[in-house]
């Protein structure tokens, strides 16, 4: 019995043999492009279908129909109220499109005569004057040429409370400084003062710095007074070199101190 089990072995193993035999030529025939698989599929063959024969019967009448080639179509016409309001813009459409232009008849006017043509005419324009300008002078402006070489300075005399004098309201006095048109102190310039009676006091620039590093004072009265007064810088020789200013005080302590500036303009001669 092993015999025969040992022989159906071999056999078997023969059979796998041969087919892997045959499996690597098929492979390496397709590789080669010398074998397409299928392999063993038969070759298609096209059946040519037989046409039968339809044979008409003798004697019988086939009828033929030839439609027509205009055919008329009745039209339909839509009993849907929508259609109305839908065709009515188009039908408008076109008619405007299509209308000519109103064009009004002209009516002719009879021309205005005498006094009703005349309002009619244009007012003649006229031009505006033209200003003739006139070119200043080159130099100082003629409203800061004076006769004296000194001018008041812009916004004084100023009536203030005293603030540098320790009298207080015990006190009344005029003060305040002279400078250069460039903002420089002018020192040694004398001041006089001219009191109600005509008597006068001096006093030169630079003597009280408290108003300035050419400022000046001079007390007029131990109290609020209501005195006018005439302030003017005099020269070397004794001649004015600015004009007079009068000073009238209010009678207040608030007010019993006069400051007054003046500015040289040109050179003293």
């Amino acid at each position: 019995m092993s015999g025969c089990g040992n022989v159906l072995f071999n056999l078997i193993a023969a059979v796998f043999f041969v087919l892997t035999i045959i499996t690597g030529v098929m492979v390496v025939g397709i590789m080669a492009g010398e074998v397409e698989p299928p392999f063993f599929a038969p070759e298609p063959t096209l059946a040519v279908p037989t046409l039968a024969s339809i044979e008409q019967p003798t004697g019988v009448f086939i009828p033929t129909f030839t439609p027509s080639s205009t055919p008329e179509l009745s039209p339909t016409p839509s009993s849907t109220p929508t259609d109305t309001p839908t065709l009515t813009p188009s039908i408008t459409l076109r008619a405007a499109a299509t209308a000519a232009p109103f064009v009004p008849e002209a009516t002719e006017t009879p021309a205005p005569e005498g006094a009703e043509a005349a309002a009619l005419l244009p007012s003649p324009t006229l031009a505006p004057p033209t200003a003739t300008v006139t070119p200043s002078p080159p130099g100082p402006p003629t409203a800061t040429q004076s006769a004296f070489p000194f001018i008041v300075q812009q916004g004084t005399p100023l009536m203030r409370e005293n603030y540098a004098n320790p009298s207080g309201c015990n006190w009344q006095g005029i003060a305040g400084q002279v400078i250069t048109d460039r903002g420089e102190a002018v020192l040694g310039v004398q001041v006089r003062i001219t009191m109600p009676d005509n008597s006068e006091q001096f006093t030169i620039t630079g003597t009280n710095t408290a108003y300035g590093p050419s400022g000046w004072e001079v007390g007029v009265a131990a109290a609020p007074t209501t005195d006018s007064f005439q302030v003017q810088l005099i020269g070397t020789d004794g001649a004015p070199v600015s004009a007079a200013v009068q000073v009238a005080f209010p009678g207040s302590c608030q007010e019993n101190l006069a400051l007054i500036n003046f500015v040289q303009t040109r050179p003293v001669q």
